[in-house]
């Protein structure tokens, strides 16, 4: 009987009790997982929102469900045109405290538009 197998588990180190090469390779990924959290840190600014920043963050998360929802509700009396104009309205105070001027620019255009097709559905 042959206990010198390249094929056996003992000579590839695995049961004869090698645990220096497991313990490297395991280094070695903490190390790679240590350099990336330090790169993703290194890429956000950790800050804490002001309170006008905080209440604009919230309603244009309200302003955007109003426009989610907005298309749904179109077929019911147009109740839909009004919540896209309530969502659009919510949604200002976001874009601007976050500079995000081309969305500033669609919800203009959203106000516009349907502001246009209310006041034709009024006369």
């Amino acid at each position: 009987m042959d206990t010198h197998n390249k094929n056996s588990v003992c000579s590839r180190g695995i049961g004869n009790g090698n645990v220096s090469s497991i313990g490297s390779v395991m280094a070695r990924r903490k190390k790679r997982v240590k350099l990336r959290r330090k790169l993703l840190k290194a890429l956000v600014i950790d800050r804490r929102l002001d309170p006008v920043e905080r209440m604009a963050n919230r309603l244009g998360y309200m302003g955007s469900a109003f426009i989610m929802v907005s298309p749904y509700l179109l077929p019911y009396d147009n109740i839909g045109a009004y919540t896209y104009l309530v969502g659009a309205i919510l949604s200002v105070p976001q874009t601007i405290t976050l500079k995000a001027w081309n969305i500033f620019i669609i919800n203009l255009n959203l106000l516009v538009g349907y502001g246009v097709y209310i006041y034709k559905t009024l006369i």
